[in-house]
C-alpha cells in the first residue's frame, strides 16, 4: 500500500447564454414571445449568436433579471441578418430541458399562441343587397276599432358621445397587450446577452432514484427497495403536445416518500 495520488478530472462546464429582454412583466413576455415559440423551439432575437449545434444552458429573463425560461437547449439555427423566417437576427433554440417554473411559463406561451391563431382577425361586412322593384301597394286595411287613448310619457332623447376617433380600429379592453405596434414590439424584443455563465447552474437528476415500495406478496425481504429509473422525467402537457423534460432546480427541497 502506498500513497497513490488519484487525479479527479472535473466534467467540462457547459456553455451558457443569459438573455435579458425588454419586457417588464410576465404578461408582456407572453404576449410578445408566443409568436416565436412552438412545441419544441423558441426564437431569441439578438445580435450575438452561437454556432449551430452548440449545447447551451440558457435563461431568458425580464428587464429586471427575473427568469422566464431557464434550462438546456441546442442551437438549431442562427442568423446574423434579417433574411430568415423571423425577419430579424437571432438564434432558434431547440429546448431539451426546463425547470419546473419555466415549464409553466412555456405552457402559457403555447396556449397564447394557440388562442391567437384561432382568434378572428376582424369582422367582415355583409355584401350590399341589390334594391328590388317596389311591389304593388296592398289594399288599405279596414279602420281599427275605436280604443281609449292612453296618455304617453315623453322622454328626452339620450345623446351618447363616442370617444373613439371615427374610422379608427376598435380596441377591446379584455386584453390590452394582445397587439403591439412596431415601435413597442421592437422595444420589448430588445434582447441583450449579459454573460456567458448563468449565476445558478442547473443540476442534472440522478441516474436512479430509490423509491420505497411495498413488498411483493410471498417475498420475505421486506427491507428490499426497488430502484426505479428516473432519468429524463416526463411532464404531461395540457395541449397534447410532445412534453419537455423537467430538471431538478437546486433551490427546491427534496421530498422523501414514506416507506
Amino acid at each position: 500500500m502506498g500513497n497513490d495520488i488519484v487525479e479527479i478530472t472535473a466534467p467540462p462546464k457547459q456553455e451558457a447564454m443569459q438573455i435579458v429582454t425588454g419586457c417588464t412583466t410576465v404578461e408582456q413576455f407572453i404576449n410578445v414571445f408566443h409568436r416565436f415559440c412552438d412545441s419544441r423551439t423558441c426564437f431569441i432575437p439578438c445580435a450575438e449568436t452561437r454556432p449551430v449545434g452548440s449545447r447551451l444552458q440558457f435563461s431568458l429573463r425580464l428587464a429586471d433579471g427575473t427568469p422566464m425560461l431557464r434550462g438546456t437547449c441546442i442551437v438549431r439555427d442562427a442568423w446574423t441578418a434579417s433574411d430568415n423566417p423571423f425577419k430579424r437576427p437571432g438564434v432558434q433554440l431547440e429546448i431539451r430541458k426546463l425547470t419546473t417554473d419555466s415549464s409553466a411559463v412555456f405552457e402559457k406561451l403555447l396556449a397564447q399562441r394557440t388562442a391567437v391563431g384561432t382568434r378572428p382577425r376582424g369582422l367582415t361586412e355583409a355584401p350590399p343587397i341589390a334594391a328590388s322593384r317596389p311591389a304593388a301597394e296592398p289594399p288599405a286595411p279596414p279602420p281599427p276599432a275605436t280604443r281609449t287613448a292612453w296618455p304617453t310619457v315623453q322622454r328626452a332623447p339620450l345623446h351618447l358621445t363616442e370617444s373613439r376617433t371615427p374610422g379608427s380600429a376598435y380596441v377591446l379592453p379584455a386584453n390590452p397587450l394582445s397587439d403591439f405596434d412596431d415601435a413597442a414590439l421592437e422595444a420589448f424584443l430588445a434582447c441583450t446577452v449579459t454573460g456567458d455563465r448563468d449565476d445558478a447552474p442547473l443540476l442534472d437528476p440522478p441516474d436512479v432514484l430509490a423509491i420505497p415500495q411495498a413488498p411483493v406478496m410471498g417475498d420475505t425481504k421486506d427491507t428490499e427497495r426497488h430502484a426505479v429509473p428516473s432519468r429524463d422525467p416526463i411532464t404531461t402537457t395540457l395541449l397534447g403536445i410532445a412534453p419537455i423534460e423537467i430538471v431538478c432546480d437546486d433551490t427546491q427541497p427534496t421530498v422523501m416518500l414514506p416507506a
